[in-house]
C-alpha cells in the first residue's frame, strides 16, 4: 500500500462517510487487475464479497450492493454462495424498480439453481413465478409466460390446490396481452382449484383475475357476481388489489352498460387508489376504464388530464416506454374530439415509430381512423390491413377497434359494400347480452347508416328494388337500436347521456337520407344536439347533410350556403379532407357561393383547392374539378342521362332516340363536363339526386 501511494498508483479520495483509496485513474486500476495472476483474481473477488457482505462500505443503496456482492461472488467461482447472492440482489433490484438488473440477476440464478431445497426463501417454482413478474414488468410477456409455464410443471395440484391456483392466476395475467382464450383458460383453471373454504382471502385474489378476464371479454353478466364475491372472501382486506380490482371490474360492467357516471365515479376512485401503489396492472385497468367513460361522453379534456396523471405515475415507476402506449390510443380520441386532429395525428406518428404495428395491431387500428378522416386513405388502408391480419385473441376491445379502422378506410374510399360489412361485424362480436347497450357500437351505426344511404341511392338509380329494401332494413335495424339505446338511458336518468342523445338524433337523421325522404328539421335537431357536445367534426358532418336536406326538399339556397360555410372552415381547419371533399362535391353540384364574392368557392389562403396532407392529392382529386354547371341541362342531355343511369351502352340509346352513337357520345361528354362528373356512374348518381333525369320508360 505504501509503495502504490508513493507511486501514485492509488490516492485518498474524501467521501461523506471518510477517506478511502482509489486508483489515480480508472485505466491504472484496470490494468492492476489484468496483471494479476487467474487465482489471485478469484481471490481478490472473494475478498472483496466478503468485505461487502460485513457491511465495510459507504454505499447507501442497498441494490446496488447486493448486485455487486453477487458480481464478485460469480467471478469468484463461488456458486453456493453467488445463487443466494443474485437472489438477494433480484429481490432489492425489483424493489427499486430496476427490472432491467433484476431479470439478469434471476436469469443467472436459475441457470445454477439447485435440482431442491430453497434459497433465500425460494423453491424453484415460486423463483420462476417471482422471474416471470419481473420479465413481464419489462415487457417480455413471453418469456414470463415461458417462467410461469415452468413453475405450474413444479407444483403438484393435488398436494397444493392453492399454490397451484396462484400459478395458473399469474401465467393468466402473463397471457391477458397476448392471448386471451389461453389467459381464460387458466384464470378458470385457477378458480376451479382455489380451496375458498381454507384460505378466504388468497382465494379473492384468484377469483378477482378471473372476474377481470371475464369483463375484457365483455361477458358482464357473469364478471360482476365473481367480483362481488372476491369483495366478500376478502371481507377484512388483507390483499388491497382485490378491492381495487373489484372497482374496475364494476366500473367497466356499468360502461358496458352505458352508465356511463357510474362508471366514471368507481374507474375515477380507482385510479385514485392506483396512483399511490406500485401495481402496474390496476393503474393501467383504472386509466383506460376512466378515460374509456370520458371520452365516450364527450368529457375529453378531462380525459386528458387523467392520462397526463397516468403517463406520470408509470414514468415514476421506470415502465413508461412499456405501459405508456396502452393510453395513447384514449389520448388520440380525446384529441380528436377536442377538434386539435393535428395534435392527435402527432401522438399516431411517433406511437408508429416506436412500435411495430404488426405486434400492436391496436396501434395500427386507431392511427387508420386519424389518417382516413385527413385524408391520408393509401396509409389508412395499408395500416388497417396490417392490423386486421396482425391481431391475437387477445379482448373483444382489439378486434372491435381493427373493425373501426377497415370502417373509416372504407367510408373515406366510399366501398359501401365493405362499410356495411365491417358494421356487420363490429355488432355480431359483441356478445348478445351487451350489444343493446354497449357504447362503442353508436360510432358503428352511424356509419352503417351512411353507408346504407348510399346503398339504397345507387340501388335507386339502377332500379333495384330488392337492394334497395335490403338497405332499408339494415337501416331501420340500425336507427332503431340507437333509439332503443336513448330511450335506456333517458329512462334510467344517465347524467352523462349527451353524446348518446346526439348520435341518436344524427341516426334518426340519417335514416331520412336512407328512406330519401330529406327531413331538414331532423338534421335541425341533430344539429342541435351535436353542438351540445361540442365536437368540431361532428358539428361540420351535421351541418353538411342539413345543407342537402334543404337543397333536396327545394328550399333556401342561401340558407344551405349558410350551413356549408362554418362547415367547410371546420373541415379545412381540422384537416378533415374527406369531409372537406363531400362538402365542396355539394356545393359545386348545387351551385352555391361559400364566403365568395366572384361565385366560386374559396378555400383559406384564397386557393381553390382544398387543402390535403403533403404528398396525398389522391383523397380530394374529385374536388379539383369546376365548382358549379357551366350551363343548364338541355331536354335532351336530361334524356340521355336517363338512359345512361338506366345502364344502356352509347349504341343502344342512340338507336332509341334515333341519332348515332358518335351524338350519343357528344351528349354524355357535356352532360358529365356540366355535373363535374368522373364518370357515367358518378353522372348518373349527381343527376338522380338533384332531379336531373328524364325517366326512361
Amino acid at each position: 500500500m505504501h509503495e502504490a501511494l508513493d507511486a501514485q498508483v492509488l490516492v485518498p479520495v474524501r467521501h461523506d462517510t471518510g477517506e478511502r483509496f482509489e486508483p489515480r485513474h480508472a485505466l491504472l486500476g484496470e490494468a492492476i487487475v489484468d496483471d494479476l495472476l487467474p487465482g489471485e483474481r478469484t481471490a481478490l473477488h472473494s475478498r472483496i464479497a466478503d468485505l461487502l457482505a460485513a457491511g465495510l462500505d459507504d454505499d447507501d443503496d442497498p441494490a446496488h450492493t447486493a448486485g455487486e456482492i453477487a458480481h464478485h461472488r460469480w467471478a469468484a467461482h463461488q456458486t453456493k454462495l453467488a445463487v443466494p447472492a443474485s437472489v438477494r440482489a433480484a429481490v432489492a433490484a425489483s424493489d427499486a424498480r430496476a427490472y432491467a438488473e433484476a431479470d439478469a440477476h434471476w436469469t443467472r440464478a436459475l441457470e445454477a439453481w439447485p435440482p431442491e431445497g430453497e434459497i433465500e426463501g425460494f423453491d424453484h417454482p415460486a423463483a420462476l413465478l417471482r422471474a416471470g413478474e419481473v420479465a413481464a414488468n419489462l415487457g417480455h410477456r413471453g418469456r414470463g409466460v415461458d417462467l410461469a409455464t415452468q413453475a405450474i410443471a413444479g407444483i403438484d395440484p393435488q398436494a397444493d390446490p392453492m399454490r397451484a391456483a396462484l400459478a395458473h392466476r399469474q401465467l393468466g395475467l402473463h397471457l391477458n396481452t397476448l392471448d386471451s382464450r389461453a389467459a381464460s383458460f387458466h384464470t378458470a383453471q385457477a378458480a376451479r382449484l382455489v380451496p375458498a373454504v381454507d384460505a378466504p382471502p388468497v382465494a379473492a385474489r384468484v377469483l378477482v383475475v378471473r372476474a377481470a378476464d371475464l369483463g375484457w371479454r365483455l361477458q358482464l353478466g357473469r364478471a360482476e357476481p365473481i367480483a362481488r364475491r372476491a369483495l366478500e372472501l376478502d371481507a377484512r382486506h388483507e390483499f388491497p388489489e382485490v378491492e381495487q380490482v373489484v372497482l374496475g371490474v364494476l366500473g367497466w360492467c356499468h360502461l358496458g352498460r352505458s352508465e356511463h357516471a357510474a362508471a366514471i365515479e368507481l374507474l375515477t376512485r380507482l385510479f385514485e387508489l392506483a396512483e399511490q401503489v406500485d401495481e402496474r396492472r390496476i393503474l393501467v385497468y383504472a386509466g383506460h376504464g376512466v378515460c374509456a367513460g370520458l371520452n365516450s361522453t364527450g368529457l375529453w379534456s378531462q380525459a386528458l388530464e387523467y392520462q397526463d396523471r397516468y403517463e406520470a405515475r408509470i414514468a415514476e415507476l421506470g415502465i413508461g416506454r412499456l405501459w405508456g402506449w396502452w393510453m395513447h390510443d384514449a389520448r388520440v380520441v380525446a384529441l380528436l374530439g377536442l377538434g386539435r386532429w393535428r395534435e392527435a395525428e402527432s401522438v399516431m406518428e411517433a406511437m408508429l415509430a416506436e412500435h411495430d404495428v404488426a405486434e400492436q395491431p391496436w396501434i395500427g387500428a386507431v392511427a387508420a381512423v386519424v389518417w382516413a378522416r385527413r385524408g391520408r386513405v393509401e396509409e389508412a388502408g395499408g395500416l388497417a390491413a396490417i392490423a386486421d391480419a396482425n391481431q391475437a385473441p387477445v379482448d373483444l376491445v382489439t378486434p372491435v377497434g381493427c373493425l373501426s379502422a377497415r370502417a373509416e378506410v372504407a367510408l373515406a374510399q366510399g366501398q359501401w359494400t365493405e362499410l356495411r360489412e365491417a358494421v356487420a361485424k363490429a355488432f355480431a362480436t359483441v356478445p348478445a347480452p351487451v350489444r343493446t347497450t354497449y357504447p362503442d357500437l353508436r360510432a358503428f351505426a352511424l356509419l352503417g347508416l351512411q353507408a346504407e344511404a348510399e346503398l339504397a341511392f345507387e340501388a335507386r338509380v339502377r332500379r333495384d328494388a330488392e337492394a334497395e329494401a335490403e338497405a332499408l332494413g339494415i337501416a331501420r335495424e340500425l336507427a332503431a337500436w340507437m333509439r332503443n339505446l336513448a330511450r335506456r338511458v333517458t329512462e334510467a336518468r344517465e347524467p352523462l347521456a349527451a353524446t348518446t342523445l346526439a348520435d341518436a338524433a344524427v341516426a334518426g337523421a340519417l335514416l331520412t337520407r336512407v328512406e330519401h325522404r330529406p327531413d331538414p328539421d331532423a338534421w335541425r335537431t341533430a344539429l342541435e344536439r351535436c353542438e351540445a357536445v361540442g365536437n368540431p367534426y361532428d358539428i361540420a358532418r351535421a351541418r353538411h347533410w342539413l345543407a342537402e336536406a334543404i337543397l333536396e326538399r327545394s328550399g333556401s339556397r342561401s340558407e344551405a350556403a349558410a350551413e356549408l360555410t362554418p362547415a367547410l372552415a371546420t373541415a379545412v381547419e381540422l384537416g378533415a379532407s374527406i369531409l372537406e371533399r363531400d362538402i365542396r362535391d355539394l356545393a359545386r353540384r348545387a351551385r352555391l357561393e361559400l364566403g365568395a364574392t366572384d361565385g366560386a368557392v374559396v378555400f383559406p389562403g384564397g386557393s381553390d383547392q382544398p387543402s390535403a396532407p403533403p404528398g396525398d392529392r389522391a383523397a380530394v382529386e374529385r374536388s379539383a374539378e369546376p365548382h358549379r354547371l357551366v350551363e343548364p341541362l338541355t331536354p335532351r342531355e336530361r334524356e340521355v342521362l336517363g338512359y345512361v343511369a338506366a345502364g344502356w351502352t352509347n349504341r343502344r340509346i342512340g338507336e332509341a332516340l334515333f341519332i348515332s352513337d358518335k351524338t350519343v357520345e357528344f351528349h354524355v361528354s357535356n352532360v358529365m363536363g356540366k355535373l363535374g362528373a368522373a364518370n357515367r356512374a358518378e353522372a348518373a348518381l349527381i343527376g338522380d339526386r338533384l332531379g336531373l333525369m328524364t325517366p326512361v320508360e
